[in-house]
């Protein structure tokens, strides 16, 4: 919430699901924020983070949504 990817309420700002070999981590955030690079790039490395560390390699694909949980930009662990 300081560096202002939640917005005031971030209740229900994630869900963790998986299908197949495929991990799915969906995060909610405030309007626009899945536009800004550095944010991008911090949840990007948190993907491969868990592949690494929690999920044995298994690819995580992270999906930054809005607060309707409307994708609004995705990306796999297993991508530059």
């Amino acid at each position: 919430m300081d560096r202002g990817t939640y917005g005031p309420d971030p209740a229900a700002s994630v869900q963790v699901s998986k299908s197949g070999a495929v991990w799915c981590l969906r995060i909610v955030l405030k309007e626009g924020a899945w536009g800004d690079e550095s944010i991008v790039q911090v949840f990007r490395a948190l993907g491969k983070d868990l592949s690494a560390n929690l999920y044995a390699n298994a690819v995580v694909q992270v999906r930054l949504c809005d607060s309707a949980w409307t994708e609004k930009k995705t990306f796999r662990s297993d991508e530059q």
